[in-house]
């Protein structure tokens, strides 16, 4: 019906617009139209299932990056670059570490890959101890 097609398109802009729990929108749809409970259910339950899938994906290639920097710090670079991998390890943004990954390509020593951490995580704190200005 015309009234669920507007409940459905409602939910799927609360689910994803605000910050309603979910136990607050489920308790809200069982007083509201309890006659439309099942149906908008399975909405709310299809759109909670593809968030999870999409933050899955997300967090999967965040650490997939992470792991390849890790290795290729370890494999260039010893010890030494294990020891740079404590500040990487906080960034969450795919780009950036992809950025990372190719830099690891295309430096030459750790002090340039220090360098380019620095610059792609735009921050000017030294990375572990190196003060590269």
């Amino acid at each position: 019906s015309e009234t669920q097609g507007f409940l459905i398109v409602m939910l799927t802009y609360i689910t994803s617009a605000t910050e309603v729990s979910n136990e607050e929108l489920v308790r809200s749809l069982e007083t509201t139209v309890p006659e439309q409970e099942e149906t908008l259910m399975a909405t709310l339950a299809k759109q909670w299932m593809q968030e999870g899938i999409t933050q899955g994906l997300e967090q999967g290639l965040e650490q997939g990056l992470l792991s390849s920097i890790r290795t290729g710090l370890k494999t260039r670079f010893g010890a030494a670059g294990e020891q740079v991998m404590e500040r990487i390890a906080d960034t969450h943004d795919p780009a950036k570490l992809q950025q990372l990954v190719s830099a690891l390509f295309e430096v030459n020593t750790l002090a340039e890959f220090q360098e380019r951490c620095r610059i792609v995580l735009a921050d000017d704190r030294p990375v572990n101890g190196a003060h590269l200005n």
